[in-house]
């Protein structure tokens, strides 16, 4: 793909699955055109190790394709160190059945077990990754966050540093 090929980009639900989310951002930075639009969609980790590691734990065995959920301060560094300048973000909460999103995991029917015993540990989940019950349905709660970046003019800190 050529550089400065896009008006804008979108990366929605990915950054979780990647081992390396810089580079991701590095592309979309270096396929937009300065002044393009990247909107980014992803749900975050808590702030406290502790919990980001309990919650982690909890979706590698649902899905082992997941990697890292990154908390708010990190998903913001990352975008600022590609070149690209934070518009606009929201953080808000979104309510999923849980026991819909277990079995919509790759892992979830194989590690059922143990995924009941990670959710055993923290019946109340984490400030990022929440249960709760609303009469028999169990629903988890996420904080998802939602950013509108503009790629700036090259200067020092352009994606190609990362590529």
């Amino acid at each position: 793909m050529a550089r400065a090929s896009f008006d804008g980009a979108v990366a929605r639900f990915a950054i979780h699955h990647l081992p390396q989310p810089s580079r991701l951002l590095a592309e979309l930075a270096r396929v937009v055109r300065p002044g393009g639009r990247i909107v980014l969609a992803d749900h975050l980790a808590d702030e406290d190790a502790a919990d980001a590691a309990w919650a982690l734990e909890l979706e590698r065995l649902r899905d082992p394709s997941h990697w890292a959920a990154l908390p708010l301060g990190r998903l913001r560094a990352l975008g600022a160190a590609t070149g690209l300048e934070l518009e606009r973000e929201r953080v808000t909460a979104i309510s999923l059945d849980l026991d819909d999103w277990l079995a919509r995991g790759s892992g979830g029917a194989r590690n059922a077990v143990l995924i009941e015993g990670v959710l055993a540990e923290r019946s109340g989940g984490s400030e990022c990754f929440r249960m709760s019950r609303a009469g028999e349905q169990r629903k988890l709660g996420l904080q998802l966050w939602l950013a509108l970046w503009r790629r700036r003019a090259r200067d020092s800190t352009d994606a190609d540093n990362y590529l």
